[in-house]
């Protein structure tokens, strides 16, 4: 899975996440939502300056999880 590097916009990150993300064998939809989700774990990491990493594997459980009980 990409991780959005730290100059990257959001635009730049999702073009370049979502068709690999597909190519992985994710749905359009899920793939959208998993790289938005990444995008913006990024995001709060930074406003919070809190140094950690982004933890992806939580992340795609919570994206599991929530197009799990979308369905």
């Amino acid at each position: 899975m990409p991780t959005p590097r730290p100059d990257e916009s959001e635009g730049q990150f999702m073009a370049r996440c979502v068709p690999q993300v597909i190519r992985e064998g994710y749905q359009s939809n899920q793939a959208v939502a998993i790289c938005r989700s990444y995008y913006n774990q990024r995001r709060t990491n930074e406003r919070n300056h809190s140094g950690h990493t982004i933890d992806i594997k939580t992340i795609e459980k919570n994206v599991q999880t929530r197009i799990t009980s979308d369905l």
